[in-house]
């Protein structure tokens, strides 16, 4: 399982401010808004684009 907070994530054609994105070991992504810090979570400043591929969850992190 990964964790990352960042200032915006885009998944599915959805953007997400100050969110922190779950992606599970089956490749199930779940999005939720930050609300406290959360143990295990890698923050990445900016955006981050989460792009599946051969099914599983790439994570791009887009310049500014």
């Amino acid at each position: 399982m990964k964790r990352i907070l960042a200032h915006k994530i885009i998944y599915a054609d959805k953007e997400y401010h100050m969110a922190v994105a779950t992606i599970t070991d089956s490749g199930e992504v779940i999005i939720e808004a930050f609300e406290k810090e959360i143990p295990a979570t890698v923050f990445i400043s900016g955006t981050v684009l989460l792009q599946p591929v051969d099914g599983r969850i790439e994570i791009i992190n887009l310049p500014i």
